[in-house]
């Protein structure tokens, strides 16, 4: 069975969707677009680059 969840952006007013989730503990997530991503996004994350 197939699932879709859609996530839309955090940040007060802004109605974009958003793919860049941020754990932020008990279980909830913070969800924001590319334009309103949360400074800590990339902390403790590996960059891979080519």
């Amino acid at each position: 069975m197939a699932v879709h969840f859609e996530h839309w952006c955090g940040h007060d007013g802004c109605k974009r969707w958003s793919s860049f989730g941020k754990e932020r503990g008990r279980g909830e997530t913070e969800w924001r677009c590319m334009e309103h991503l949360a400074s800590d996004y990339w902390d403790g994350r590996a960059v891979v680059r080519n």
